[in-house]
């Protein structure tokens, strides 16, 4: 699967400007579905502004609409933390069942994709992401959230 990645806040700035400000984060959209599963052992990462939702709006300008997940009718309602593959660790706008940890259907090897264009922030893994338990999904799929 290819995909072309853009990338947001990071480029539109000066590289004199990138050094004074750091903590500016890191906006990327997709033209095409890419592959994507649920962090596993997120729970130790804290928002800066205690909604990681909140944050990514502001990161991105965008309001959260449906969940980025392709396939997924649901509105989102969090920022959940995402392996995109090739790529890293983000946060994406997504419902409350798409982010959970137990949804076979949103563990790595499930075949699950976020859909084109959505646009995601880069974030920091956590040592809690690094050490957990990897959950892996049995015989592949996808397909949408649950309802």
């Amino acid at each position: 699967m290819s995909s072309k990645r853009r990338r947001g806040a990071m480029d539109d700035h000066e590289e004199e400007e990138e050094e004074d400000d750091e903590d500016e984060e890191e906006t990327v959209s997709f033209d095409g579905a890419v592959e994507a599963w649920n962090m596993d052992g997120s729970s130790d990462a804290q928002a800066e502004s205690g909604s990681w939702l909140r944050d990514a709006e502001e990161a991105t300008g965008r309001r959260r609409g449906r969940c980025s997940f392709d396939g997924c009718p649901n509105q989102a309602e969090v920022g959940g933390h995402v392996w995109i593959r090739g790529e890293g660790c983000f946060i994406a706008p997504i419902c409350r069942p798409c982010n959970r940890h137990d949804n076979p259907e949103r563990m790595q090897g499930a075949g699950a994709c976020l859909r084109a264009n959505i646009v995601v922030t880069k974030t920091a893994m956590t040592e809690g992401m690094r050490n957990a338990e990897r959950r892996i999904a049995v015989g592949g799929g996808g397909g949408g959230g649950r309802r």
